[in-house]
């Protein structure tokens, strides 16, 4: 297979996928229940939306690495911003526990859109956290598995992500496999 057909046939992929009227919020919206320690939960499976900074949102992500103050204004703020920058590039998606109206896991697959591999994209998956008090639920594996999924959806030839050394075996156990080294460089 030469690399131009191959090319070709990613751009076409690539064209069938993007739909700009295909909404952010149409992408998934999953109920289901979970078994825990204390009985059946309700849940849904969706995309991030305004009203999840009063569910904990921001207490979550807060499990996982400094927040900091971020007022409600901010928060929609970024959030319509996330919109905006190009169609279908944030995905913000989070488990709520319906009964509590409480964000209880999220992870957020970011799309780049690239010009090698013939213009194709690749998926970026960052800020996977489940609440402490609803882990070894397998909702960590529920918010990956979305995002791979989003991300094939979308055309990406590949989902990558970094995280810690003591995490590799749960990604691991989610299809990814260990490959090259990530660099950092801190702007501040």
């Amino acid at each position: 297979m030469n690399s131009e057909s191959s090319a070709s046939r990613r751009m076409h992929v690539l064209q069938q996928q993007v739909d700009p009227s295909h909404t952010h919020e149409q992408v998934l919206s999953t109920n289901f229940t979970s078994s825990t320690q204390s009985g059946q939960v309700n849940l849904s499976l969706r995309l991030l939306q305004v009203d999840d900074y009063h569910k904990g949102f921001l207490q979550i992500l807060g499990q996982l690495a400094v927040v900091g103050e971020v007022s409600f204004d901010q928060f929609k703020k970024r959030l319509e911003e996330q919109k905006k920058v190009v169609p279908q590039t944030y995905f913000t998606v989070v488990i709520e526990d319906v009964s509590k109206g409480k964000i209880i896991a999220t992870s957020t697959l970011i799309v780049e859109m690239k010009f090698t591999h013939g213009c194709s994209r690749v998926g970026h998956i960052e800020d996977v956290v489940v609440d402490e008090t609803y882990r070894g639920y397998k909702l960590g594996k529920r918010v990956i598995d979305e995002c791979k999924r989003i991300a094939t959806e979308q055309g990406c030839y590949k989902t990558i992500l970094d995280c810690s050394e003591k995490n590799v075996p749960f990604y691991e156990s989610c299809g990814f496999k260990k490959k090259e080294v990530q660099m950092r460089y801190d702007n501040h």
